[in-house]
């Protein structure tokens, strides 16, 4: 039975959710100066309400049966509940389908000047795989804090432009179809967002009661972002199921918003996840769906999910050219690593042995390391292409190999419009 502590917890749960429903139906009703957007953000108010609510009821069933009160309660909540997200979903549809046209009119230059969000914390947080095996696992040592990272199977250049394009379509989908300029955030630091870790880790249903954060991807999208027009939906649908099976048991940067002296200011602190996780769950459509190969739902209800989701919300992103997903791996991966987020400085120096342990570079030839994998396979295709302007190396006073690279102004710009 529950006792009147449970009941008291329970009731002010039930009150929430009554407030919230109040909130979005006294919007809804309103006759003037009403915003589609403001509807759609009460919508998604009232859904994580219900569902924190049913996790709580949930979590005391055994005790609140044949209560009354309790099994009325329970119903009511996940009746509605089923009844508000179809209504979000809806709602989430049709802003969907308004980017996935803007997409659809893209064409010529204006496609090739694409610039696509890059969350920062993954680029920091993950080295790519060492080899081609799809079996093995990639460990190493976070710098940051000391600790011991793996993931495992494999994850490559183009796991990291499917996190791009992720990002991109979510920022999208949060603004309304634009990059919005307010800053938000889902943890207030590195203990909330432990505490969050527990939550989803205990919860019996943690992908479809846990996840607060989702999307839909149209294969039009993906191509329009990243210039892979020759991938069929087929490949790209594999390329994502391949992205969401990567399992990650890491340090990641979290970006916490701190406020001094009546400023806003955001500091980073670093996350060691306790269990394994993955960075999103791609919700299969049943057989037969004739979007099962050309649109796909994507869940962040994982915590190393939120954590990818809190940093986009707290503008931890750059912009990166789209171009660059054409470039040799090595190129991608130093322009995400070093560049992309050092776009305000004219000059970055740096240490061959900094550009070894990022890269994870295992040549055991130091000449070919200098001349043929850095030189050749990472900054002369940038160079190319002018994301660097020209790059140098010079001996340090210990005898180590320093290389100077000109960014600075050729470092592509954010979108002057906040919109696609």
């Amino acid at each position: 039975m529950l006792n009147d502590e449970a009941k008291s917890h329970l009731n002010s749960y039930w009150i929430s959710v009554i407030n919230a429903y109040n909130d979005y139906e006294n919007y809804k009703n309103q006759k003037e100066g009403k915003d589609p957007r403001f509807l759609q953000a009460r919508l998604y108010d009232l859904r994580i309400t219900l569902t924190q609510a049913k996790e709580i009821f949930t979590y005391l069933l055994d005790e609140g049966k044949g209560d009354p009160w309790f099994e009325e309660t329970f119903g009511l909540i996940n009746r509605n509940l089923e009844v508000f997200k179809t209504a979000e979903a809806k709602a989430s549809e049709e802003i969907t389908d308004t980017i996935v046209g803007r997409f659809r009119r893209m064409k010529g230059v204006e496609l090739e000047n694409i610039k696509v969000a890059s969350e920062r914390g993954i680029n920091k947080a993950i080295i790519p795989s060492p080899r081609k095996s799809t079996k093995s696992s990639t460990t190493w040592t976070n710098n940051k804090t000391g600790r011991k990272c793996e993931y495992i199977p494999f994850w490559g250049t183009r796991n990291f432009m499917v996190m791009d394009v992720l990002a991109h379509v979510f920022l999208l989908k949060n603004g309304q179809g634009h990059f919005s300029k307010e800053y938000q955030s889902i943890f207030n630091g590195v203990a909330d967002a432990r505490q969050r870790e527990s939550e989803i880790k205990q919860l019996k249903d943690a992908k479809k009661d846990a996840c607060r954060y989702c999307l839909e991807l149209d294969a039009t999208v993906f191509r329009a972002l990243t210039g892979k027009d020759y991938m069929t939906s087929k490949q790209i649908f594999q390329l994502l199921k391949n992205t969401s099976s990567a399992e990650f048991k890491i340090s990641y940067p979290l970006r916490v918003i701190k406020t001094e002296n009546g400023k806003k200011t955001i500091k980073e602190e670093w996350m060691t996840l306790e269990w394994e996780s993955r960075v999103f769950e791609l919700d299969l459509p049943k057989d037969g769906d004739p979007n099962y190969y050309s649109k796909w739902k994507v869940s962040f209800g994982t915590i190393l999910g939120e954590l990818f989701i809190h940093n986009l919300l707290t503008k931890g992103y750059d912009f990166v050219d789209r171009k660059i997903f054409s470039l040799p791996d090595s190129a991608q991966n130093f322009y995400r690593f070093f560049i992309s987020y050092n776009k305000k400085l004219p000059t970055l120096e740096l240490r061959l042995s900094t550009i070894v342990g990022t890269m994870n570079f295992a040549d055991k030839d130091r000449s070919q390391l200098i001349h043929a994998t850095i030189e050749g396979n990472c900054l002369e295709p940038l160079r190319q292409i002018e994301l660097i302007s020209s790059y140098r190396k010079v001996q340090t006073t210990d005898n180590e190999i320093k290389f100077i690279i000109e960014v600075g102004s050729k470092i592509p710009p954010p979108p002057k419009s906040h919109t696609a």
